[in-house]
């Protein structure tokens, strides 16, 4: 049976402040403006915070603080891999049957995180989850509305929110969430679990602005089991103007140096089209697959849970 090492929630780095929402706060309104204009605010957002790579001091205090947070990482997690996938919003639902093809075709299941009002009320969606379920896939909820406003409301509010969608997660048997945008307060995990057994909305390295838990593990946080986001996300590949074999390039420095620490892989695509959702990034996302499934047998959240 695997453990959890349980951590104090103060250990970690946490976007408490709503100040942080104001670089975001157009890219909020995301499903209220056209999507071509959504997709050049998001560039110019993310291009300004993306931090992929590292000069050699940077990379020496890196490892460092990987060496004092993992020293008693279980070696067992050197064989998870998890591929995850965000869906944002009701366009992020047009790619997902492609990408699931694909996936059939390397005989990998994913897990896909669903934004609520993405799916909410909208039959069209809601057949696809069935599809994902039908193919073995196991379904997240990702946030409730893709405002990135969640952590920072009051208890009563928070609770407001996940409760309008309870009846969603109990029919498709949801036990995982991640935060819109990753962002995350204590108060929020405090929350969560009460309604998930898995969260998965700390990256582990700070490559877009949003604190790090410098963790490669799953670890124990306010009685919910968090999954760190351990790879970069194929948005801040995109948005760092890489070509394809610099991307492949990319994720195999952090897939070596997450091996070395006895990590896990935590892989995260977006399924909207102006990401890996888009037919011309399928090439490339094909090779992820490929470089995934050189390494480690793909898993899925549920698995870590034994009831």
């Amino acid at each position: 049976m695997i453990t959890f090492k349980k951590r104090k929630i103060e250990n970690f780095e946490f976007l408490e402040h709503p100040r942080v929402l104001r670089s975001y706060f157009p890219f909020g309104l995301q499903n209220l403006l056209p999507r071509q204009l959504r997709i050049i605010i998001h560039k110019l957002i993310k291009s300004k915070n993306n931090k992929i790579f590292f000069n050699e001091a940077e990379a020496t205090a890196i490892e460092n603080k990987l060496t004092e947070n993992n020293k008693d990482s279980n070696p067992n997690f050197s064989n998870l891999i998890f591929n995850t996938h965000d869906i944002d919003s009701i366009y992020g639902f047009t790619a997902i049957e492609d990408l699931l093809k694909l996936e059939n075709d390397y005989n990998i299941k994913s897990i896909w995180f669903v934004n609520y009002a993405a799916v909410c009320n909208q039959k069209q969606s809601l057949k696809i989850i069935e599809k994902l379920l039908n193919a073995g896939a196991e379904i997240g909820l990702h946030d409730i509305i893709h405002d990135f406003k969640t952590p920072y409301l009051d208890e009563i509010n928070i609770r407001k929110k996940l409760d309008s969608a309870r009846s969603f997660c109990e029919k498709y048997k949801i036990i995982a969430y991640r935060s819109a945008g990753l962002f995350r307060t204590k108060k929020m995990f405090e929350i969560l679990k009460d309604y998930f057994k898995i969260d998965s909305s700390i990256p582990a390295f700070l490559v877009s602005n949003r604190g790090a838990c410098y963790r490669l593990n799953p670890f124990k946080i306010s009685d919910i089991l968090e999954i760190p986001v351990t790879a970069p996300m194929d948005s801040d590949l995109i948005f760092a103007d890489l070509s394809e074999q610099e991307m492949l390039d990319c994720l195999k420095k952090y897939y070596i140096l997450i091996d070395k620490f006895n990590g896990c892989i935590t892989q995260v695509t977006y399924t909207e089209p102006h990401f890996f959702g888009n037919k011309k990034y399928f090439t490339i996302y094909k090779k992820v697959l490929e470089l995934l499934l050189s390494h480690k047998k793909i898993r899925l959240f549920r698995e870590l849970i034994t009831n």
